[in-house]
């Protein structure tokens, strides 16, 4: 068998880099294992002396026959004087220093610092707008509608209140349910980050975020409680938005850390939209795995770096009925 580094590969480290001395020879020789001599001034060709040719004896049938002599060791064979190539036993080797070895100046202790946190899912100066695209419902809380008061009193119909446009808007609240299964673990830092974000935009006042480990039917509110059923403990408020952090089941996974199918997320989602709640996911994997049922009972958003607000509005306006 071949071992790891062989004479092959000095010879080839010598025509690559073509050293200009014999201490260059030595230090690359080095580095690879070997020991590198000079030849001598005479140039004279060693000869390797075979080992002594052991005397034959008769065999005894009596006697028990003695093992034979030991194999010479490698070492034993190779020229001892002399110039040449001589490969040693495994041991450390005192490497030359050499100019270029000192090319750069050393590390001093702490000049790394600490390293930098991953980037977030969502780019930060975009968050806010991702947020609102995604979260916000139409109500007519915009600017006066004049078409349709124009309208109303051309028919002959008193006008009880004057109409508004529809505005997109956060102030019937949100509920967030952030999947904390083992699917989604590589992303415990993105979630914190989310919470984050969403405190922030959404305020504490119409905000309520929940945990689930896997699947709604372990849903608690915070660490202090039991997983319970979302669907019977956790009813969102009227008209909120409910938002669900999850994979949704399509990454799959085996025992503990299979979570709830995308069916069963989709049927959870058609009962909520049933209550005249709007239903948004946040998913970590590229529209090309969305279950086709899933999509169309969830308002997906790729979580994901290149997911901007004018993509989700587009989305948005493609999706509505007409």
């Amino acid at each position: 068998m071949r071992p790891p580094i062989s004479t092959a590969d000095l010879l080839r480290a010598f025509a690559a880099i073509k050293p200009a001395s014999e201490e260059e020879k030595r230090a690359i020789a080095a580095m690879l294992g070997f020991d590198w001599r000079a030849p001598s001034a005479r140039n004279e060709e060693p000869s390797i002396v075979a080992p002594p040719k052991p005397i034959e004896r008769p065999i005894s049938t009596s006697a028990k026959p003695s093992p034979p002599p030991p194999a010479p060791r490698p070492e034993d064979t190779r020229p001892q004087a002399g110039g040449g190539l001589r490969v040693l036993p495994p041991r450390p080797v005192a490497r030359p220093q050499l100019d270029w070895l000192n090319a750069g100046p050393a590390l001093q202790p702490g000049s790394l610092g600490r390293a930098h946190p991953p980037a977030p899912l969502f780019r930060p100066q975009w968050t806010r707008a991702i947020l609102a695209a995604s979260l916000s419902a139409r109500r007519p809380i915009g600017a006066p509608d004049l078409a349709r008061a124009v309208e109303t009193i051309a028919r002959g119909q008193a006008l009880q209140a004057v109409p508004r446009q529809p505005a997109l808007t956060l102030a019937r609240g949100v509920q967030a349910l952030i999947d904390i299964g083992d699917n989604m673990q590589p992303f415990w830092q993105d979630r914190a980050v989310l919470r984050r974000d969403l405190k922030r935009i959404v305020g504490d006042g119409g905000l309520e975020i929940l945990e689930c480990v896997g699947s709604p039917r372990r849903t608690r509110r915070d660490d202090r409680f039991e997983g319970r059923d979302y669907a019977t403990h956790f009813p969102p408020q009227l008209d909120a938005c409910v938002l669900i952090v999850s994979d949704f089941g399509i990454g799959g996974g085996l025992g503990l850390a299979r979570g709830a199918s995308p069916h069963s997320w989709a049927v959870l989602a058609r009962r909520l939209a049933r209550r005249g709640h709007r239903v948004v996911g946040f998913v970590p994997y590229p529209p090309a795995r969305w279950p086709a049922d899933l999509a169309r009972a969830v308002d997906l958003v790729p979580w994901d770096r290149a997911t901007t607000a004018g993509r989700i509005s587009l989305s948005r306006a493609r999706s509505a009925p007409a």
